[in-house]
């Protein structure tokens, strides 16, 4: 870590350990000694009205239907926030995992990673009420249920970092790394005073979410996985704080395709105290991600609804809310959850597939899969 490229005054401070063989940043505590631009201002604004427009649209909407865009936003905000790391699998791949197994070893253990952050993400929301209080336990247990079976299950999860660690490529060390983030000796202090900020009633939510992900971020407090755990607190403080009932945003999206520019400017706010520049980029992606969330919202709803009015019958009404679940599907799930026979679950499908609702995607002539393009290109 280059200690001449930290000129900042306002969010930390360059220290030396104490042996003298390399330097870390260790953050000020939150809130900081600072004034947001009014233009920030203007911008945390803007992210917090969509996002209450977002969480108010839910309300009107039957709790069935609730349910099932919960499970299927939250897979995609899952896989984005994975792909940050390095995962290749997509919203499509673990539908898919979902009805056959998948052969290829490495895709197999992308999609577990996948699985393991949505998992983490519906039990952190099952477990904190509005207005309740995030704690170092339930921090500990999401990270403990993401790492589970996964890359970094060798580095004690759901503990935190007893040695050093470093932001950077694979191949840094301490000495080299571009960001050498808060020492171990300093966690236990520096989550308490993020504990007491993300747990108070008298910040601005937008202004928390922001400035609490890159504290988190900057104390770095476990060994691994420290980028997914941030980005999933971010959804847990939205729900603490009443503006997002339900995980369905879809924040990580945003924050992959400006994946440079989100890396760059968490390193800024350390080097050049850009807060600003920090909090507009961040409102932005909460606007406007809240904004399209909405979209695909409605867009599933119509869709659905479409293809329900135009069902022949109840087996194939039903058939197509079950593709709102999965979009693929083969005719044994009809048979179990339809309870209709072999031939008739055949001619469901085939009719879904005449009517270009359904494409078989195997070749095979048994054990035939479909899948509902119109549903996965909403969801993509």
């Amino acid at each position: 870590m280059d200690e001449s490229e930290f000129k900042g005054k306002v969010t930390g401070e360059v220290r030396w350990a104490s042996n003298g063989a390399y330097c870390y940043f260790h953050p000020y505590d939150l809130p900081y000694d600072w004034l947001c631009s009014r233009e920030s201002l203007s911008r945390m604004g803007a992210a917090a009205t969509e996002l209450a427009r977002l969480d108010g649209m839910l309300r009107f909407i039957d709790p069935e239907t609730v349910n099932v865009l919960t499970m299927n936003l939250s897979l995609r905000e899952s896989t984005s926030s994975s792909s940050i790391e390095g995962t290749r699998s997509t919203v499509d791949d673990i539908f898919r995992s979902e009805m056959e197994t998948e052969r290829d070893e490495s895709r197999a253990r992308d999609n577990q990673e996948v699985v393991n952050y949505r998992r983490a993400l519906l039990t952190g929301f099952e477990r904190l009420p509005v207005g309740g209080r995030i704690t170092v336990e339930l921090i500990r247990d999401l990270h403990r249920v993401l790492m589970d079976g996964v890359r970094g299950s060798d580095k004690s999860p759901g503990e935190f970092k007893t040695h050093q660690n470093a932001i950077g490529r694979a191949s840094d060390t301490i000495e080299t790394a571009k960001m050498v983030p808060a020492s171990p000796e300093s966690v236990d202090f520096l989550l308490d005073n993020w504990l007491e900020y993300v747990n108070s009633d008298s910040v601005d939510t937008v202004e928390k979410v922001v400035l609490s992900h890159y504290q988190f971020e900057v104390i770095h407090p476990f060994r691994d996985g420290n980028g997914r755990v941030g980005r999933l607190l971010i959804m847990m403080i939205l729900r603490r704080d009443g503006l997002l009932t339900y995980p369905i945003l879809h924040l990580s999206g945003y924050l992959n395709l400006h994946r440079d520019r989100y890396i760059d400017l968490m390193y800024r706010v350390s080097t050049e105290d850009a807060l600003d520049d920090w909090l507009g980029f961040m409102s932005d992606g909460l606007r406007d991600q809240s904004r399209s969330t909405a979209a695909t919202v409605d867009s599933l709803i119509r869709y659905r609804d479409r293809l329900r009015g135009e069902a022949q019958d109840i087996n194939e009404s039903r058939t197509i809310d079950m593709l709102f679940r999965n979009p693929y599907v083969c005719s044994g799930d009809l048979v179990s959850e339809l309870g209709v026979s072999l031939p008739t679950a055949n001619k469901v499908l085939k009719r879904l597939e005449s009517g270009g609702i359904l494409r078989e995607v195997t070749g095979r002539k048994r054990s035939r899969l479909y899948l509902a393009d119109g549903i996965m290109e909403l969801l993509r």
